[in-house]
This record gives structure tokens, sequence and C-alpha cells, in this order.
């Protein structure tokens, strides 16, 4: 009895954040924009999800130094030099400033000409604990969100961020393969064979960036998450999270100026800055996603209330 009591207090504070009184609406009616957004505000200050973002950016952000290293170490073993020579290096030479490419060049040279052994297996090991990390801060965060009643034990909680940093991992690097070494239909330079290129390209890394998302929504709470209502979550993140990346991509292109006092740590700040955006954007379209749901079914898990 005294479980119970807990588990529906637990649950009570997450679901009237997100369901209006019966009073003003019944189960199934859509809120209006102006509630929608005082909604998604009340439940950010509620279950301080800025500070979450915080976390998750931070964690991914000591994450990208040794997982490049890894992935640099590695192709050294398996002798893929040729693959960061010819398709990755001249596009990061001209996109980022003479100072930023030269650490980068003489940086990645280093890993290719020694310690590859060690990067390999240190590089690969720091990566996935730190990305575990930022996995195991958006379980909280979601938990909140979705009204996950208790939390998991320790083991398994930490066996469950492992599988989860790797799988979504995974689904990023097949990502920016996809969006680096693409064209994969290229007959001379007609344009239906490069229209049909960039739509298979870009179909194929958002389809990777949506399992991602819809593996995060669906295991990372510790309540059950539905499958139909995984994929509007997903959707919803993968909507916000382009807006926001072409927002970025426009700003850093037709907008910023890189002769600031900041030099050679500018690129450094936009990664940062991008970063924490981004996961704030991911939080904002798992939270609507959680008002969508309780307006519909009545409760957060997606499950449909039966009366």
């Amino acid at each position: 009895m005294s479980s119970s009591r807990r588990t529906l207090s637990a649950r009570a504070p997450a679901r009237a954040a997100v369901l209006p009184s019966s009073e003003d609406r019944g189960v199934g009616a859509p809120p209006h924009s102006h509630e929608l957004v005082r909604l998604v505000l009340d439940c950010f200050k509620r279950h301080d999800l800025l500070t979450y973002a915080s976390a998750i950016s931070f964690q991914i952000l000591t994450a990208i130094i040794p997982f490049l290293l890894f992935v640099l170490a590695l192709a050294g073993l398996f002798d893929l030099d040729g693959l960061w020579r010819d398709h990755l290096e001249p596009q990061i030479q001209t996109n980022v400033s003479g100072p930023v490419f030269a650490v980068i060049h003489n940086g990645i040279d280093n890993v290719f000409a020694t310690r590859r052994v060690l990067w390999a297996t240190l590089g690969g090991g720091l990566a996935l604990w730190q990305v575990s990390g930022a996995v195991r801060a958006v379980m909280g965060a979601l938990a909140r969100i979705y009204g996950a009643s208790g939390e998991r034990p320790f083991v398994k909680r930490y066996l469950i961020s492992f599988a989860l940093s790797i799988e979504v991992g995974a689904c990023f690097i097949a990502a920016a393969l996809c969006a680096l070494l693409a064209p994969f239909v290229s007959v001379g330079h007609s344009f239906p064979w490069t229209a049909l290129g960039l739509l298979v390209r870009w179909t194929l890394v958002v389809a990777f960036l949506t399992l991602a998302v819809g593996l995060l929504v669906r295991h990372a709470p510790s309540a059950p998450q539905t499958v139909p209502w995984v994929t509007l979550g997903a959707t919803l993140v993968i909507v916000c999270w382009i807006v926001v990346s072409l927002l970025f991509y426009v700003y850093l292109s037709g907008l910023a100026s890189y002769q600031s006092v900041f030099g050679s740590l500018a690129a450094v700040i936009v990664a940062m800055g991008y970063l924490y955006v981004s996961t704030t954007v991911f939080l904002f379209g798992t939270q609507l996603d959680a008002i969508i749901r309780a307006h519909v079914t009545g409760t957060l898990s997606g499950d449909a209330v039966v009366i």
C-alpha cells in the first residue's frame, strides 16, 4: 500500500504539469496554441530541463575529442588514411579558419603516425563513458517528462546507458557518413541523377537521426513508451532539429564573423552553442510530445485511458 502511494505521488506532479483540469477540456481535445506555449514553458521550469540540457551538452562535448581520436586510430589500423585525406580533410579545410585547421591537421597526423592501438582502445573507452553519461542525463530528463514512477537499479541503469550509447552512436555515425561520403548515385553530372543522389542521401540521414531519437524516447525512460507515440516524439524532435540546424547554418555562413577577438576559439564557441541549443530542442520536442500524449490519451505513456 505504501509503495502504491509513492508511485501515485511520483506521477501526480508530472501529470498535473501537462494536463488541464477536466472543467477546461476533455481527453482528446487539442490545446490552444497559447495554452501549449504556456504548458511547455511551465514544464521546462518544473522539470528543470535547461539544467539537463547543460549537463547533456557538456557530456557530449567532452566525448567528441576522444571519439574522433578513436575513429582516426581505428582508420589508421585498417589503413583507411585515404578516407580522411581525400574526403574529410578538404571539407574541413574549406569551412574553418587557417589556425584551427592547422591544429586539427597536426593532431590527426600525430594520431595516424603513432599510438594507434592506444587511441583505438583508450579513446573508445573514454568516448563510451562520456556518451553514456549523456544518455544517463537523458534518462533523468525523460523520466521527469514522461512521468516515470521509479528509477532503475544501479547496474541495470548503467548497462542500458552503455547499450543505448553504442546504438545511438552508431546511428549518428551512419548519418554523418551518409552526409559526408554520399552521393550514392553518381552518373555524370546530369540533374536527375544528382537530384536523386541528394534525395537518397538526406533521406538516409533523417532516417538514421529519427532512429537514434526513437531509441532514446523508447528505452531511456523507465516507464514503457508505446511505439506510435515514440514515432511522433522522434518526428517532432527531428523537425525542430532541422529548423534549428538550418538557422545555425544561415547564421554561420552569412552573418557570423570569424575575424573577432575570439580568433581560433570561434569554432569551439560555435560548437558549444550548437550542442546546447540542439539538446534544448531535443528536450523541447519530447516535452511537446508528452503534452500531446496527455491531451489525447490522458496518460503520459501514451496508453489510452479506459473509462
